[in-house]
């Protein structure tokens, strides 16, 4: 049954209920009938799930948000329960269509997702509300963008960062777009992999003389080994101001998982993530996470990376990233 007909069946149930009044509006009872859909219903896309709500990667119906309030400063809550950025529609950040389309052509929106471009940049617009210095989305849609891979030792000699739409793990990408990174598309992780997925140069030079902070978003789904007291495998973020000649631990916003412990033996190394704080164990659903970027790293050559390690032993599906957005605040 289609939300509109649960609405008209809820209507016509309330309204041979005297002890309920005839006059509700169709807005009351989607929230009636949000609040009383299971969590657990499945679904394949946005679409299968209640009104304030959206497809997990987990396959079931879930939501991050129920008002603003529950979102990072400078975003609001759409109608599917995710938190997006102030000043954009649902046609801004598209939740069931393969290609991004602007909501607006006679206007600079927030966050541009002309199909023309997947990479937008903008040093003159106001990005999330601030005085915008920079406003940068790779949705990775068409294409890498420029995005390189690689082994951070030299006793493995090859990656398994893949672009395009996994198979493996959460299988799709975040919103059902049409592309995004993976440590494997179509299987488990490999063990005593040490890789980083990595951006280009990304010009922050204007904004080191901005009153407004810089921040980094992006999605991800994860799988890694772990037990209830160790985190075997896991994953890191890490920033550079110099094209990444060195590199700056960050935490995000919600913190990491925990200390990951590489302990299984990889002949010649020890991964690069190994005692190190980092995501581990399972996200529940597609996760939105937040870092703000050092004034330090407010150069001309800023780039971020994404960094896997896994040990010896067993195996999950690992690491998937979309939506990768740098502004300011």
């Amino acid at each position: 049954m289609s939300t509109i007909e649960k609405f008209r069946e809820c209507e016509k149930n309330m309204k041979n209920d005297h002890t309920v009044s005839t006059f509700l509006s169709l807005a009351t009872l989607a929230a009636l009938i949000c609040c009383n859909e299971s969590s657990e219903t499945e679904c394949e896309k946005d679409m299968d799930c209640a009104v304030g709500q959206y497809c997990g990667v987990d396959g079931k119906c879930t939501m991050d948000c129920r008002g603003d309030e529950d979102c990072f400063q400078g975003e609001v809550c759409n109608s599917y329960g995710r938190c997006q950025p102030r000043g954009t529609s649902s046609g801004d950040i598209d939740t069931d269509s393969d290609s991004d389309t602007d909501s607006d052509s006679d206007s600079d929106s927030d966050i541009d997702t002309d199909s023309d471009s997947d990479t937008d940049t903008d040093s003159d617009s106001d990005s999330d509300g601030g005085a915008g210095c920079i406003n940068i989305a790779y949705t990775f849609d068409n294409g890498e963008e420029g995005w390189t891979h690689t082994y951070l030792n030299q006793y493995t000699t090859s990656d398994y960062w893949e672009w395009g739409i996994p198979s493996a793990g959460p299988g799709e990408c975040y919103n059902g777009s049409s592309g995004c990174w993976a440590t494997d598309l179509d299987a488990d992780y490999l063990i005593c992999q040490d890789c980083s997925l990595e951006s280009p140069d990304v010009d922050l030079s204007d904004c080191s003389s901005s009153s407004s902070d810089v921040a980094v978003t992006f999605q991800h789904g994860y799988m890694f080994e772990t037990t209830s007291d160790a985190c075997f495998d896991g994953a890191l973020v890490e920033m550079s101001g110099n094209g990444g000649s060195t590199w700056q631990s960050v935490t995000p916003e919600d913190g990491y998982d925990g200390i990951v412990d590489n302990v299984g033996e990889c002949t010649g190394f020890t991964p690069y993530t190994h005692n190190k704080y980092g995501f581990c164990g399972t996200s529940s659903s597609w996760r939105k996470e937040k870092i703000p970027v050092p004034e330090s790293l407010l150069t001309d050559t800023f780039r971020i990376r994404f960094v896997f390690g896994s040990d010896a032993q067993s195996n999950s599906f690992g690491w998937t990233i979309d939506d990768v957005r740098i502004f300011t605040e």
